[in-house]
């Protein structure tokens, strides 16, 4: 009789635990945002990792995703449109809680600005997918290095004050 009472209630428990009701999450913009950050940089360190253990390295998979991602830049936006996409691209990746990008310098030729390191904080305790910051620092650095050479711009990437990266754009035409 023990045994029947306990199995009705085990029954009964999980019977309830499965009439639950779910709700759709009520999410802030903020937090909608962290979480598609996450995605992106999830599909870049996790794409570098497939990469690597397909024996490439991360030159390699720069200039595979570049040679598809430079064709959805419009080419005859040259050197400007590099620039204000690029802009606008690591922009989305800022959280409203970051810093804000910063223009150090421009002229018709060149054009230097700064963005928070934000993909750092992903690696604190280590690799991710045995993908380091380093490796994803120069995934990004070569992918828009090949946009820009599309464009008829020079590019260089660089980290500085330790979360800060300064992006050079330099006129080639």
């Amino acid at each position: 009789m023990k045994k029947i009472a306990i199995t009705l209630i085990f029954i009964a428990a999980y019977a309830m635990g499965l009439a639950q009701e779910f709700k759709i999450p009520e999410l802030t913009l903020e937090q909608k945002h962290n979480r598609t950050l996450y995605f992106a940089h999830s599909f870049v360190f996790s794409g570098i990792a497939n990469a690597k253990a397909a024996g490439m390295n991360i030159d390699e998979y720069a200039d595979f995703v570049a040679g598809w991602a430079k064709t959805t830049w419009n080419k005859e936006m040259g050197f400007e449109g590099f620039i204000k996409g690029t802009l606008y691209n690591w922009e989305t990746l800022r959280r409203d809680s970051d810093p804000p990008m910063e223009i150090l310098e421009q002229n018709p030729n060149r054009c230097i600005f700064k963005c928070k390191n934000n993909f750092r904080e992903i690696f604190q305790e280590g690799p991710v997918f045995g993908v380091t910051h380093e490796e994803m620092f120069t995934w990004y650095k070569v992918l828009h290095q090949r946009i820009g050479e599309h464009l008829g711009a020079g590019f260089e990437m660089e980290e500085m004050d330790g979360d800060w990266i300064k992006m050079t754009f330099v006129r080639m035409e």
